[in-house]
Parts: C-alpha cells; structure tokens; sequence
C-alpha cells in the first residue's frame, strides 16, 4: 500500500475536541441537540460526550481519507485489488478515466448539517480551502442495503494545491467506530496527536469497520459500467472472495452518475466503477 508517514504542515494546527470548529460546549452543542435531536438519537448519540466523540471521530476520519488520497494511485489500487486475475485487470484499466482515484466514500457520525458546519470552521484553521460541495439523497438501492434513510455529500478539498473529493454518507442508523481508533478519542487525543501517532495504513485499517468505506475510479462511460458490471458477474461466480454490492448497475440522478461496486473480501477493500457521462434518455432509476 502507498503510504507517506509525514503529514502535510497544513494538518500541523492543533485541534483539540473541545475546539473542533471552535464548538463552544454551552452553546454550540445545545443547538445542535436541540436541533438534530431525531438524526443524533437515530445514531446512538445521546448527550454531550456522545456529540463530541462524534465530531472529533469524524475529523480524524475525514483527515485520513483525505492523506489516503493524496498518496494513493488507481494503477496500484487495481494490480493489489485484482492480484491473479490480470485479464479481469486489464479490461478495467483499458476504461479507466482519470490517472488519480475519484473520490473516498465512507459513514459519517455526525448528521450531515452538522458535518458541513464544522468544515467551514476546521477547514480554514488547517489551511484547507473548501472547493466546492454538493448534497443530494442516496441512491434507492444505498438505502435499501443499509436499511435506513441516508444522504450524501460530495466535498471538494484543496490541500496544498491538491485537489481531493470526500463522498460522505449521513445514514439514519447507530455508527459505532473501530474502537481501537474510538478509545483514542475518548481518551482526549487531538486530531494532531492521532495523526501523528497513526501511520497513513494504519488509520485507514482502523475504518475499514466501516462497510461503507470505498475509492471511486472513473471510467469513461456508462456503457463502460455496465460492460465491468456483467464482466464483474463472471468474476464473482468464479471466485467467492469478489462480492458485487448490487445485482443492477446503480444510477442517481441527484448525483448525476451511474456505477458499480466491486468489494475483495481478502483485501478488505471495495473499488466503486463510476461514470458522469451518462445519456440520461438511455437509462431509467
């Protein structure tokens, strides 16, 4: 795996979890329970110790996706994801769209309103600059495999003139993190010192409790998805450790995009095929 064990001076700030995006206990927190009661309570997030362990969770978690993806590059991701399978190997890369991964997908603690919130205040104290974000409802076939409602985020960061997308799943449902990484954070560590004692691999090992954790690849077209969807058919009933997410292709009008989900369960990684290039007169939810 990829990996840089020197973190960026732009991550170097201290943010303590009585300081995320400069959350004041007595106020900042009484609004947010106040008014996300039902999404907190749906979460498992109860009183105010419940809140802040969400929100620094979820910053040490956004961090570790974001470093993972800085470092990570899709021709690497593929050979490892598809080890012993190079005519499997070659089909996809003879589609891939972009020389860099996508996007990292994972599960947020916090309602999403929240999330966003502190972005705008943690961002700029670490010297990210927030590109762009876009939010819309999940995908039907998401929210039947997770059984519950669920939304989601697209976040555009700049990190030190790098560009990297966070997809971000709000999902109606109790999240209970690796507890591993979750004791650490309870014991009152900073995201400073959590990154600093986590390796890049390490802390993306520590998610991987999260089944919803996956890197985006792109790929040329929509016909293109649903060639790897088929092909992806062949491979999951030849070998049981591939697992395809869904039976049909996915496609999300809100998100503007239609994909396939390919998981290896040795590996512990899931790889989402996506397209934007979709003819929407072609294709039905």
């Amino acid at each position: 795996m990829p990996c840089c064990d020197t973190w960026p001076d732009v991550f170097g700030a201290e943010v303590n979890r009585t300081e995320e995006g400069g959350i004041d206990p007595t106020e900042r927190l009484a609004h947010w329970r106040r008014w996300h009661a039902y999404v907190l309570d749906r979460k498992g997030c109860r009183n105010d110790e419940d809140v802040l362990d969400a929100i620094a969770f979820d910053r040490v978690v956004a961090i570790a996706a974001a470093r993972d993806l800085r470092v990570r590059r899709p021709d690497v991701l593929l050979d490892q994801f598809f080890a012993g399978h190079t005519a499997d190997r070659a089909e996809v890369g003879a589609v891939v769209d972009e020389d860099f991964v996508n996007h990292l997908g994972f599960q947020i603690r916090e309602p999403m309103d929240m999330w966003l919130e502190g972005l705008i205040r943690w961002a700029p104290r670490l010297g990210v600059a927030v590109v762009g974000t876009k939010r819309f409802t999940s995908s039907a076939t998401f929210q039947e495999r997770v059984g519950a409602f669920a939304e989601m985020a697209q976040v555009w960061l700049d990190i030190g003139g790098q560009v990297v997308e966070l997809e971000l799943f709000d999902i109606h449902r109790a999240c209970q993190p690796d507890p591993r990484l979750f004791d650490r954070v309870r014991a009152g560590r900073s995201t400073r010192q959590l990154i600093a004692e986590c390796r890049t691999d390490e802390l993306v090992a520590l998610t991987h409790d999260d089944d919803i954790w996956h890197y985006g690849i792109r790929v040329a077209s929509g016909d293109d998805v649903v060639r790897l969807h088929d092909r992806f058919h062949v491979l999951t009933a030849a070998d049981p450790n591939y697992r395809l997410r869904s039976d049909d292709v996915v496609s999300n009008r809100w998100h503007g995009s239609m994909h396939t989900k390919l998981a290896n369960r040795d590996a512990g990684v899931e790889i989402e095929f996506l397209s934007y290039n979709v003819d929407w007169a072609d294709w039905t939810d």
